[in-house]
């Protein structure tokens, strides 16, 4: 995975589960295009 250089945070990809995206981290629903609500992790959207 790519860093983020500007945050010096690592951009992660959403886990797809049928219709729904799940945080790898903390395994939270997310909305389609927005981070993390629940625990804040940067979600990279570009791969998906």
């Amino acid at each position: 995975m790519a860093k983020d250089k500007e945050k010096g945070k690592e951009k992660h990809r959403p886990i797809k589960q049928g219709d729904r995206y799940i945080c790898p981290h903390c395994q939270a629903e997310v909305p389609l295009k927005q981070d993390c609500p629940t625990c804040k992790a940067d979600i990279d959207w570009s791969k998906i």
